[in-house]
């Protein structure tokens, strides 16, 4: 099957059934059988919803159960994603991802369209299509900017991890671990003694009070003091932002209406007024 080169050619569709809701996704051309469908009707993966594959005269009809759980769009209409979400939906993506190649499947075929992602019982649920549409760093992409769209601009947090999304995502090749890893380490969610026992590396702190970690042969380690301090992750946030780091006007631009101003005190970080209006 030729790839599907536009959003606009894939037809999506809910319905609500008596014994179950499911959605529809139509394809303007015929699902040839291969070992794709043959893994997925033979076994039932964790994070997959289940696939059935009708033909529809020059067209393919893929059907999915939903199981009467929300997608990510219906869910998020009116609410605000949180930080919370944005970290677990990713999280168990990429799980997901690892486990489809134990099948012989292709991470890339994850549809991940908002309307395609549902939450049941708890767990995220994604749409496997098995034919080529786009790649996962684009799709990836392109669920940041419904990110973008629905978070709380007064929640802090969430635009920190937001932003960072959605600018390291823009390259055509990225590694999404290693981004969440970035993040973390950014948050301060990982402190920096599991940083030096990871890497056999020392805290030190320099003239200016500012931590830096130093491998333990490293020749300046003898002239500095060791301290255990931190600092949270707003003020190095409020650096990048006002620096234009992470484009945060960039990304406000695209998005009607929004207006994002965030103030930071320097001298004291925890005592700052309003963050964001």
């Amino acid at each position: 099957m030729d790839k599907i080169k536009s959003q606009k050619q894939l037809n999506i569709q809910t319905e609500d059934r008596w014994d179950a809701s499911c959605i529809h996704v139509d394809v303007p051309s015929l699902q040839k059988e291969d070992y794709q469908l043959q893994m997925l009707q033979n076994n039932r993966i964790r994070g997959l919803l289940e696939l059935s594959v009708t033909g529809r005269e020059e067209s393919s009809r893929y059907t999915y159960k939903t199981l009467n759980g929300a997608s990510l769009e219906e869910r998020y209409r009116m609410e605000a994603m949180g930080k919370k979400e944005i970290l677990e939906l990713t999280e168990q993506l990429l799980s997901l991802g690892e486990k489809v190649k134990e099948y012989l499947l292709d991470p890339n075929r994850i549809l991940l369209m908002p309307q395609c992602i549902f939450k049941i019982r708890g767990e995220y649920n994604f749409c496997y299509l098995p034919i080529e549409y786009q790649s996962f760093c684009e799709a990836y992409h392109g669920l940041t900017e419904f990110f973008v769209k629905k978070i709380d601009y007064k929640d802090i947090e969430t635009v920190f991890l937001t932003c960072m999304l959605h600018k390291e995502t823009m390259k055509d090749t990225y590694d999404l671990k290693e981004i969440l890893k970035k993040y973390r380490e950014e948050a301060g969610e990982i402190s920096l003694p599991e940083k030096r026992a990871e890497q056999k590396l020392d805290i030190f702190v320099n003239e200016e009070g500012e931590e830096e970690l130093f491998p333990l042969e490293h020749p300046q380690k003898q002239e500095m003091v060791c301290e255990e301090k931190k600092y949270g992750f707003f003020k190095k946030f409020g650096k990048k932002i006002k620096s234009g780091y992470w484009g945060i006007g960039m990304i406000c631009s695209q998005r009607q209406k929004i207006k994002l101003k965030c103030e930071f005190l320097e001298e004291n970080v925890d005592n700052f007024s309003e963050t964001c209006l």
